[in-house]
């Protein structure tokens, strides 16, 4: 297990070795609204053998060397703003029948490993490991780990992509993914845009450690729901901006040299689908955005109502409308409605706390 890792963490370096440069890009095609945050100047934290670009004022951390590397950068203003390689995570159970197999295994008296805690997560697909992220950040040994991960929970899938697979020896799956999410405390909600490839390893000799599954080169650029169109393209160059000394790499293949021409091959094969995540974003649609902002809601069990002689919207508890409804006379907004399905302006601009300006009269 431990050898096979190290070969996909391989491929994520010869991955990112071809990546490019970070700065201000605030393309926000579809965007309803002119984007009222900006990523700030960027500077170069150089390391051993490798560099990241990164607004100047936000955190790094970095773990690992070599076949362990792995980063996040994040504003410590507001840490859904951020963005992430991790060259494995994981490894995860494939099935239940063989996380029983491993605990007996321990409870007989067998050796521990860090994985034994590990969940389940059946299928295992990349939206599946997307939406199950948190059951593998929570463990206590990452936890102990690992200064910053990050917080996607209650996580809806909005788009996904099949990309090529990135490791052909092995039965894998590929995914571009647009998702909404909320922080841990279920009080902000945030989108972002993910890369990463599923793997399942099945020896099928029945044993502990048997049938595991490891995502790879696992990507993310995420951000608060309504700021995200406005720092998606500047972030993405971030991420690009990753860069790695030739010569480091040499030595990694060389500690790996019974791996190298496999890892090589998915190295080339996820650099050509890296290419295409902005495109993804750029090419996304309106139904999309709306629906985003619809699953956030529920997810937050807020509702939007809008005034139409003012095109204001208004975002109120789950139980405000029906009570509004009822009587709209008694409100010093007598005309609030919900809003239409399809309407993307309203959707995507923002919305004010309905409390603050919505109250009974009569």
């Amino acid at each position: 297990m431990k050898t096979f890792q190290n070969s996909l963490i391989l491929s994520a370096i010869i991955l990112l070795q071809g990546l490019s440069s970070c700065g201000q890009n605030n393309s926000f095609r579809n965007a309803a609204n002119p984007p009222t945050v900006t990523l700030p100047s960027t500077v170069e934290k150089r390391f051993d053998g490798y560099s990241v670009k990164m607004p100047a004022d936000w955190k790094l951390f970095v773990r690992g060397n070599c076949v362990d590397m792995s980063f996040i950068a994040w504003d410590p203003k507001n840490p859904l703003r951020q963005f992430f390689h991790y060259g494995t995570a994981g490894p995860i159970y494939l099935t239940y029948r063989q996380k029983q197999i491993t605990n007996q295994y321990v409870n007989m008296g067998g050796m521990r490993t860090p994985w034994n805690d590990a969940p389940v997560i059946q299928p295992f697909t990349p939206e599946n490991f997307l939406i199950n992220f948190h059951l593998i950040a929570d463990q206590p040994e990452v936890r102990r780990t690992s200064e910053k991960l990050p917080e996607l929970y209650n996580v809806s899938i909005i788009s996904s992509e099949p990309q090529l697979p990135g490791f052909r020896n092995f039965p894998s799956t590929t995914a571009i993914i647009r998702a909404v999410f909320t922080n841990r405390e279920r009080t902000i909600s945030s989108q972002g845009l993910f890369m990463v490839t599923a793997v399942s390893v099945i020896m099928n000799t029945g044993g502990p450690g048997d049938n595991m599954g490891i995502a790879y080169s696992f990507m993310g650029i995420t951000a608060p729901l309504n700021e995200f169109d406005a720092l998606v393209g500047g972030m993405e160059k971030c991420l690009e901006g990753f860069s790695i000394d030739p010569s480091y790499v040499s030595n990694c293949i060389a500690a790996n040299d019974k791996f190298t021409q496999g890892v090589l091959q998915a190295g080339k094969t996820l650099a050509e689908g890296s290419n295409t995540l902005m495109k993804s974003w750029e090419y996304k649609t309106k139904s999309q955005d709306i629906s985003s902002q619809k699953i956030s809601d529920g997810i937050l069990g807020k509702q939007r109502m809008y005034d139409p002689s003012t095109k204001q919207v208004y975002e109120f508890s789950n139980t405000f409308p029906d009570q509004y409804k009822l009587n709209p006379g008694k409100y010093n907004i007598s005309g609030l409605q919900s809003l239409p399905a399809d309407d993307y302006k309203l959707w995507n601009q923002p919305a004010l706390i309905g409390s603050n300006y919505v109250r009974q009269v009569n």
